[in-house]
């Protein structure tokens, strides 16, 4: 059991490492594209980037995606058996994997269309891809909040870690909002989010891992309660008790 434990906790530190690293290194593959520029400029950028662009969205989508699922799999692998049940954690966290994945396909699509396409149609998968977006957030909140009070209802992680869940949550709401209804304020919580997104994301699994570790090598209380002590005592006693009695 210990050693499932273990590897679940690797897996979980694994994935959120992952998950941080690929926002990080792909927000640095391409620039963004300004919003409120008009489809032929859309177009354009994409076309001068479209290596970059690709990259970038197999990592913030693609691979920060699966990096998630990894991390819905091994909490719930660490907390459902205390817990007594699967919860939101799961279904938020493959969810929002499942809606990365779709971004991707999308852009795919988006990018395959670009030489001699229609500006109008480059223009509509983006909005298609902001769309899921907006979905995508929703799952993440859940996500965020339910991970975090039940990793710390079980000591996978710490209080302040649900307070920063809680605090992202509504950001996350915000930006989904702001792919229906365009304002500048919504659209900053989206700014403001992202890095409380991957201290909420990465400190969870980190934890998560670390408490588990500190677990599993902490002695048992069978060996060095007063339990073990007192059969250790009875154990070294032995052989003396017989040479008496011989």
């Amino acid at each position: 059991m210990r050693s499932s434990a273990a590897a679940s906790a690797r897996w979980a530190a694994a994935a959120s490492v992952t998950y941080v690293l690929a926002w990080i290194v792909g927000l640095a593959a391409a620039p963004a594209v300004p919003a409120g520029i008009s489809p032929v400029e859309m177009q354009e950028q994409l076309a001068d980037h479209r290596l970059g662009a690709l990259v970038q969205s197999l990592l913030v989508h693609g691979t920060a995606g699966a990096a998630l699922a990894v991390l819905a799999v091994s909490l719930v692998r660490l907390a459902a058996p205390r817990l007594g049940g699967r919860g939101p954690v799961l279904v938020a966290g493959v969810a929002a994997a499942v809606l990365s994945w779709v971004q991707v396909a999308l852009f795919v699509v988006l990018l395959a269309g670009l030489d001699g396409g229609d500006p109008e149609r480059t223009s509509a998968l983006r909005e298609a891809i902001d769309r899921v977006d907006g979905v995508k957030l929703l799952a993440l909140a859940v996500f965020a909040v339910a991970a975090t009070i039940g990793a710390h209802r079980v000591r996978l992680c710490p209080r302040w870690l649900v307070v920063a869940a809680r605090a992202l949550a509504p950001l996350l709401l915000a930006g989904a909002t702001s792919f229906v209804v365009a304002s500048p304020l919504l659209t900053a919580t989206l700014y403001i989010g992202l890095p409380l997104l991957l201290l909420v994301v990465g400190g969870t699994g980190i934890a998560a891992w670390r408490q588990s570790r500190c677990r599993t090598e902490s002695p048992s209380p069978s060996a060095d309660g007063p339990g073990g002590q007192a059969s250790r005592r009875r154990s070294a006693a032995a052989p003396a008790t017989s040479g008496t009695t011989a």
